[in-house]
């Protein structure tokens, strides 16, 4: 991978990033609150033919044509309900060139603003295409804060506001769905989890964000109107893992968290769960989730900070839900 640049550090905050992004011709803003078109103008500025010829040349333009300035158009894209433009083309195309340092320092900023500022399109909203927006800007995020982890791009401010909004987004995500045969994955959860796990990872986050994520996830374990078949608990545990890696949560604190996890949230026990669909959902997603947590501790190649005081903890936590 060639070395990333080197940032160039400019005095705006992601909020004044925002604004420009969203104010820049080709971004079309949303209007009337949540009513969020599927695919925006800077996305239509160039047709699928082009997205798909530059993606088989491994993401390298023609000349004349800049990387930089194809960043928000491809954000834009992110929103489309067709899988290929959304996710085999715009987050691929953006992966590519985050990982690869084409994109540059300069540019990701304001595409970070632009980001973070989809998360919240349609925002509370269930079975409508505004999903696909917020879902795949969490999921383009998660790279952007492994960008910044590798080589920092983001102001301090800057990244408490991505981590305020990624605590923010992942409880307040009411779509559950996860994959569509003919729309392909939406997997918000998932994607919200993959974007705390990066921020979990990232040394420029300390002990009180890592409690902040703790909680956001805490609020999504187990949902009592959806029972999760897409994966989600394993990268719900994928955070607490990398929380646990960091070794900066007291285990005390951890120990009061899996509590109120391990805890019949609304029931008055675990055997009540049997009794309502809502109730067998929330113990069907506590078990895959304790389930997940402790294998991937169990089966994690380097120890963990606190490993030996959490993993009896958890296992403690799994057999009060696995025994009913």
């Amino acid at each position: 991978m060639p070395p990333l640049r080197s940032s160039a550090s400019q005095p705006w905050s992601l909020a004044l990033l925002l604004s420009l992004a969203l104010a820049s011709p080709g971004v079309a803003q949303p209007a009337g609150g949540s009513q969020v078109q599927s695919v925006r103008p800077g996305c239509a500025q160039k047709d699928k033919a082009f997205w798909r010829a530059l993606k088989a040349r491994k993401g390298v333009p023609e000349t004349g044509v800049s990387v930089d300035g194809l960043g928000l158009a491809l954000a834009s894209c992110l929103g489309s309900p067709d899988p290929e433009l959304r996710d085999g083309l715009a987050f691929e195309l953006l992966t590519l060139w985050m990982r690869s340092g084409a994109l540059s320092d300069t540019a990701l900023r304001p595409l970070t603003a632009t980001l973070v500022g989809q998360l919240d399109d349609g925002l509370g909203e269930s079975g409508r295409d505004t999903v696909f927006r917020r879902t795949f800007s969490a999921l383009v995020l998660s790279e952007a804060i492994r960008r910044d982890t590798l080589q920092p791009f983001l102001t301090p401010e800057e990244l408490t506001q991505v981590l305020t909004a990624a605590v923010r987004y992942l409880p307040r995500e009411k779509d559950l769905r996860g994959f569509s045969d003919t729309r392909g994955w939406m997997h918000g959860v998932a994607h919200g989890s993959d974007l705390l796990w990066r921020l979990a990872m990232s040394p420029r986050v300390q002990q009180e964000g890592l409690e902040q994520i703790l909680q956001a996830v805490a609020a999504k374990i187990a949902p009592p109107e959806h029972a999760y078949v897409h994966n989600e608990s394993d990268r719900l545990a994928r955070v607490v893992v990398a929380v646990i890696r960091r070794g900066l949560v007291p285990p005390e604190v951890f120990s009061r968290w899996l509590e109120a996890v391990a805890t019949p949230q609304g029931l008055a026990s675990w055997e009540e769960a049997f009794r309502s669909q809502a109730g067998l959902a929330r113990l069907h997603n506590t078990k895959q989730f304790l389930r997940a947590l402790h294998s991937a501790l169990v089966l994690q190649k380097t120890a963990a900070p606190h490993a030996e005081q959490v993993l009896p903890q958890v296992l403690s936590a799994l057999e009060r839900v696995s025994l009913v």
